[in-house]
């Protein structure tokens, strides 16, 4: 397995897109933004999530806590969504500079703290690569330790390279492949397992979630979005590349 190599961050080009249309649309316009909204807010309330001007971005339904989902919403620097968790309002994330080209938006909602039910957020623009990429975020809130590692295994397959590290709160860049991640705990304990496959020019979210609360404990565990399987698309023709390059993007601020 090759070594993590780090690289200078990346700096995306971010100008303001005037949009004359209000609402959520589909995009027939040369700029295409895809919001990708994740909750990691642990609550047994679904979320939603609406403009500051009252239109409906998850009108087809709202999200359940550790679900992620893609929507088209016609965005400028400025506006403001809405999270609401059931009927109660969990923040308000106001959109700042937008990228001048076609780009994935991600939004990750969870808990800001154990003891109150204030919410953060953490956001990141895609690039446009031709490898796979991995916005590694942590969301969990508690005394618990663990580290994200990740194998190049494909499924049914042993693995020859042993486990590599990845850093929470990173953006990294991986060959198309299949791979396991693996939650370690103390003591080796591994606490969640999962499953995907990374594809070129794809751009996933992996999310170590949880909290810890006098209410409720919401254990430890990885969510992966979108789960695509690499076998499943090299039968239809994609190369599978195999071999692990993970290599350092960006460092996500807080």
């Amino acid at each position: 397995m090759r070594a993590l190599l780090l690289i200078a961050a990346a700096v995306l080009s971010a100008a303001e897109h005037s949009l004359r249309r209000k609402g959520i649309e589909l995009l027939a316009r040369t700029q295409r933004h895809t919001l990708r909204i994740c909750n990691a807010y642990p609550s047994e309330l679904p979320l939603s999530v609406s403009t500051s001007e009252g239109v409906a971005v998850t009108e087809d339904g709202p999200l359940q806590y550790q679900q992620c989902d893609d929507f088209r919403v016609a965005l400028k620097a400025g506006n403001r969504l809405d999270f609401n968790v059931g009927d109660q309002r969990a923040g308000t994330f106001t959109v700042s500079d937008l990228p001048s080209h076609d780009a994935i938006l991600l939004l990750v909602i969870y808990r800001h703290d154990t003891e109150s039910t204030a919410a953060s957020f953490e956001s990141h623009v895609f690039a446009n690569l031709l490898n796979a990429q991995l916005a590694v975020i942590d969301t969990y809130k508690g005394r618990e330790k663990s580290v994200l590692k990740i194998e190049d295994a494909p499924r049914g397959e042993s693995n020859k390279h042993g486990l590599e590290t990845l850093r929470f709160d990173t953006v990294v860049a991986v060959n198309q492949g299949q791979y396991g991640l693996k939650l370690v705990g103390e003591k080796g304990k591994v606490l969640a397992e999962q499953q995907f496959g990374a594809l070129n020019r794809e751009s996933y979210v992996i999310l170590r979630t949880g909290v810890e609360d006098a209410s409720k404990k919401y254990q430890a565990s990885l969510v992966v979005f979108p789960k695509t399987d690499i076998l499943d698309h090299a039968k239809a023709g994609a190369a599978f590349q195999g071999g692990l390059l993970a290599v350092v993007l960006a460092a996500l601020l807080r």
